[in-house]
């Protein structure tokens, strides 16, 4: 996910509702600058729990691969 200029604010408390929510223990990736923009990566077990975030939060689906 990129991160807005001055961050997530109260989308970043919905994130964390999401999960526990589903029982979900939220873990971050690494997170990284690309182009002047800060990403964070949120990882899960489950590819569907995955797939409902990032529709939830306008969020990128990304391999395990392609995060290191």
């Amino acid at each position: 996910m990129i991160v807005p200029l001055g961050g997530l604010g109260t989308k970043l408390d919905r994130m964390y509702e999401f999960h526990t929510l589903r029982g979900v223990r939220p873990l971050n990736g690494p997170g990284r600058r690309v182009d002047d923009c800060d990403i964070v990566t949120w990882l899960f077990a489950d590819p569907q729990v995955a797939e409902e975030f990032a529709t939830e939060f306008n969020g990128t689906m990304l391999l395990p691969s392609t995060i290191l």
